[in-house]
């Protein structure tokens, strides 16, 4: 009997789902959302439109302020940096609430570090696991993994700086059609 009631719940759980994902991740949807990042603390809004079927545009924005350990160099140095993201996503749909999205992209900074500005192009790496709460609403772990060398020149010199950059966090999205 134990058995019969569990595989009767799987079973209106596993239909239950199944509608999760259909109308939100159709051509034309636009998705608004508010990344939270994991280890930084920071919110980054966050905009996609789906240009076909499970393919998204991605738009975001996020401001960081760090503090650089070189070697050689007493003081931690202090970077200010303003990123905007444009990413392509695929989603892969299940039959399920559970959508995992991968995506690559490019992303354009402009940081300040002691008195000095540079301008930088770099690249990024998406992964993810989208839980739908409802038919238009979802939850995302995301992981990304960005990168990009950084050059600062003064009187004396050039410095590169690495600017590998990672985040964690969870995206809390709404679909709009």
């Amino acid at each position: 009997m134990k058995k019969l009631a569990l595989a009767v719940l799987l079973v209106v759980f596993g239909i239950s789902n199944v509608y999760a994902q259909e109308a939100a991740l159709k051509k034309e949807t636009i998705e608004i959302g508010i990344f939270s990042d994991a280890i930084e603390g920071d919110l980054v809004p966050f905009i996609g439109y789906f240009v076909s079927d499970n393919l998204e545009l991605a738009l975001h924005f996020n401001f960081v302020h760090a503090e650089i350990d070189l070697p050689g160099v007493a003081d931690d140095i202090e970077q200010d940096s303003f990123i905007v993201s444009f990413d392509v996503l695929s989603n892969l749909p299940t039959g399920t609430r559970f959508v995992p999205v991968v995506g690559a992209g490019v992303n354009f900074s402009r940081d300040e570090i002691e008195d000095e500005t540079t301008e930088t192009v770099g690249f990024d790496l998406t992964a993810g696991v989208r839980y739908f709460i409802a038919e238009r609403g979802a939850v995302t772990l995301f992981g990304q993994y960005e990168f990009a060398d950084i050059d600062f020149s003064d009187d004396i010199g050039t410095i590169t700086a690495d600017g590998t950059a990672y985040a964690v966090g969870l995206l809390y999205s709404i679909f709009f059609q």
